[in-house]
């Protein structure tokens, strides 16, 4: 996705088995559908496998093609209590406010920002089927365990995949020139809660070989110690 001069690559993770079919986490920025699509096409599950879609939090590049996928699949959306207001949009996304956004939009031309905020204030929604909440264990894909990471968002989430020994970290971790931070205070609602979710991830390193960061991509094996490193800065 390119914002002005500056062009950035996202990454919806896809999880998918013969028992319980695909389960994406995120959805991209919205006009992106085709493209997702395309990718999960080529990832060899068609669009269709998908039975469900958790939703790590509310920002505009994470429920960009919500309502497009739940209508082509009928997938249910899953996602912390206190994101589901703003993803059904009943509340205005809490980064949304006008003056946060013209800072974060300078770089834009003004057509460009003018549609960026249009975009910002009448995002896409859809309903959320389930709440999710902390420490709960979904039993699809062998099982995944929600954790609650408030700071990026108030009900931001992580996954945690057993099986894979992964972490989906949404947006509380990012990884630039191949190296794993910790939270964007650039981007982050609340700083001091994001410092204490990520000791909160720090406490399970031990369990943790790889984490999917949204933006930035995969980061491991050893993605344990670097949590352990972050956490104690």
């Amino acid at each position: 996705m390119t914002f002005g001069e500056r062009t950035t690559s996202i990454y919806p993770l896809l999880f998918w088995d013969q028992s319980d079919g695909a389960t994406l986490i995120d959805s991209g920025f919205p006009g992106q559908f085709a493209a997702l699509e395309k990718a999960i096409i080529t990832a060899g599950v068609e669009l269709a496998d998908i039975q469900r879609v958790i939703i790590t939090h509310q920002d505009i590049d994470h429920i960009g093609n919500l309502s497009e996928i739940v209508q082509a699949t009928g997938a249910r959306v899953l996602a912390h209590a206190e994101e589901a207001p703003y993803i059904q949009g009943d509340r205005p996304l809490i980064k949304a406010d006008p003056k946060r956004l013209e800072q974060r939009l300078q770089a834009l031309s003004e057509k460009q920002r003018q549609q960026a905020l249009r975009l910002f204030t009448k995002p896409p929604t859809a309903h959320v089927d389930q709440y999710l909440a902390d420490g709960e264990n979904l039993p699809f894909h062998g099982g995944i365990r929600v954790l609650h990471t408030p700071g990026h968002t108030p009900g931001h989430i992580c996954i945690y995949i057993a099986s894979c020994r992964l972490l989906v970290a949404g947006d509380e971790l990012h990884v630039e020139n191949g190296e794993m931070l910790g939270p964007n205070p650039e981007n982050t609602f609340d700083m001091e809660k994001a410092r204490w979710s990520l000791r909160k991830l720090a406490a399970m390193s031990d369990l943790i070989d790889f984490v999917l960061c949204y933006h930035g991509g995969l980061f491991g094996p050893r993605a344990g110690d670097r949590l352990q490193v972050l956490a104690a800065v």
